[in-house]
């Protein structure tokens, strides 16, 4: 299980630039969490977060502000794919 952001989200179901990384990430670990406010869209960053540290899981997400400020939680897509 990992947790994952509405960038993800939108990447796997919408499409984008980096859907493909979205893709990867699924089929590597398909059971995604995310709090129901994802479809409020970016409502919060600090909910995603707060998530991954209750469930102790990483937060994998595309926002670089996120990864600036949460290194210990948050793994960009790509970094996540190569390292488990």
């Amino acid at each position: 299980m990992i947790v994952v952001d509405t960038n993800a989200v939108a990447y796997l179901f919408l499409g984008g630039e980096k859907t493909g990384e979205a893709r990867m990430v699924f089929r590597k670990d398909p059971t995604w969490a995310a709090p129901l406010l994802w479809r409020s869209e970016f409502r919060y960053d600090c909910e995603f977060v707060a998530l991954a540290q209750q469930l102790d899981v990483p937060l994998v997400t595309s926002d670089g502000q996120v990864l600036k400020a949460f290194p210990q939680v948050a793994v960009s897509l790509d970094a996540f794919t190569r390292e488990r």
